[in-house]
């Protein structure tokens, strides 16, 4: 997927990630936007980009919300007014799939010309199924009390069938993680409509379905949303006519295993959830959007170096400092090993060449440890190309097409190379002292900006 993609079914989304642990006390949900429009049941919501639409809910209506701009506008009404549709993304395209008044439909909606036109019809009419996309197939699965599994070919826009699904759900959530389909509750019950609190999953290249560990709660109605390796499960309803929640709880992929995350300021069902920007967005029921600021530190990046690893991230708001923390495993469990780093980068000098190693942010805020960051890896090597003469030329095609000559010792230009290889991790310029043609000049530098940088040769000589 080549844009953040967010899915869901009637109001039901996932999405992918970054990830968390536990939930620092101060988080709580805020009041994002106000549109009357928003209540209207049955809606989808899903997110492209910065936006975030609001589809039908018995209607036709089509409301777009940007989080950057804080601006409402309204888009092309959907052809047919739908109702409990399953619902995906791929790219700038958002896939309806019929739902109550859309009979067998695929309804399919282009965000840049703002323009909607009809994929192949689905074999089986069904409401209150959950749609996810996993390389370029949207999985749509269950339905009013149906355990079946429709797979639709985006590229050719066809449909073939996949495994069963061991429990028949109505209204479940459900979230594309990597190659794994995760489902969690929805109704199962004809006569009481009663929720389940089960955890399927399925394997999209083997076709088998497995279980995870049980939600603490039984809901349906509610809104998943996967943020690195946890996916949060939000609100919902305990049976069709049962409490209304405002309980969210947290599933982690890697430990399957559930903690506890904020609740909602109000009881929510029928609600869509996004993950943009650090921030968790839910809409549906009720006239609002509202957010969650998650303190993480995202965009975490690994490089390797000559027994180092040199580790960049993105600046936390309010963060008075971050903890680095490292695993011989991917997934952890990790060791802490820096406290108190203040900047936005960390070399890892502590390491043995060719190990991998698999690192983690948190940032610091208010006193209070806040998310793990998005993993990132490194594995560090010995140089092969480091100069073995005592003199070398270096020469520097910059992106003008300017070219720089210097002179420099072996040692000098090992140097160059190791910041060069660090893709700048510490400093986003180098500098260069020439100790010739300085007239009366005390010193003369030059400021070699990485960004600026085409390529660069090194001839070595003999002195």
């Amino acid at each position: 997927m080549k844009r953040l993609t967010v899915i869901i079914m009637l109001l039901v989304i996932m999405l992918g990630m970054t990830s968390f642990n536990t939930w620092a006390d101060e988080a709580e949900w805020q009041i994002e936007a106000t549109n009357a429009s928003l209540k209207r049941d049955g809606s989808a919501t899903v997110a492209i980009g910065n936006d975030i639409y609001v589809i039908g809910g018995r209607s036709t209506k089509v409301d777009i919300y940007n989080i950057q701009t804080k601006e409402w506008r309204v888009g092309k009404s959907i052809p047919n007014s739908i109702h409990a549709s399953a619902v995906s993304v791929y790219e700038d395209k958002i896939y309806v799939f019929n739902g109550v008044g859309a009979d067998k439909l695929v309804q399919i909606y282009n965000t840049e010309s703002d323009s909607w036109s009809n994929g192949a019809n689905m074999s089986v009419a069904k409401y209150g199924a959950m749609a996810v996309t996993v390389d370029k197939k949207i999985y749509v699965m269950g339905g009013r009390f149906l355990n079946g599994l429709d797979i639709y070919d985006i590229e050719t826009d066809t449909w073939s069938a996949g495994t069963s699904m061991p429990i028949a759900v109505d209204r479940g959530a459900a979230v594309a993680f990597g190659k794994y389909i995760y489902v969690f509750g929805g109704l199962v019950d004809l006569s009481t409509n009663g929720s389940t609190n089960a955890v399927q999953i399925y394997d999209t290249e083997t076709g088998n379905w497995t279980s995870g560990t049980s939600m603490p709660s039984k809901r349906s109605l509610s809104a998943a949303v996967a943020v690195g390796e946890d996916i949060y499960v939000i609100g919902g309803i305990t049976a069709s006519n049962g409490t209304v929640l405002t309980t969210v709880e947290i599933f982690n992929t890697t430990t399957n295993t559930w903690s506890t995350g904020p609740s909602l300021n109000s009881a929510r069902y029928n609600l869509g959830a996004a993950f943009i920007n650090g921030k968790i967005f839910i809409a549906g029921t009720l006239d609002t959007i509202e957010s969650l600021q998650l303190k993480t530190s995202s965009n975490l990046k690994a490089v390797s170096g000559n027994s180092k690893a040199d580790l960049t991230w993105n600046t936390v708001t309010a963060a008075t400092s971050y903890t680095i923390k490292r695993s011989p495993t991917t997934g952890g469990p990790y060791t802490t090993i820096a406290t108190g780093i203040t900047g936005t980068s960390y070399s890892d000098t502590d390491v043995d060449n060719g190990s991998t190693y698999y690192y983690i942010v948190t940032a610091i805020v208010n006193g209070s440890e806040g998310w793990n960051s998005n993993e990132a890896s490194a594995t560090p090597q010995a140089s092969t190309d480091q100069p073995t003469g005592n003199k070398a030329l270096l020469v520097i095609s910059m992106v003008t097409s300017e070219r720089k000559e210097y002179e420099m010792t072996a040692d000098e230009i090992n140097d160059f190379i190791a910041w060069y290889n660090s893709k700048a991790a510490s400093s986003p310029t180098y500098v260069i002292e020439k100790d010739y043609n300085k007239a009366s000049f005390t010193a003369r530098k030059d400021y070699i900006a990485y960004e600026q940088i085409s390529n660069f040769e090194v001839n070595e000589y003999k002195e």
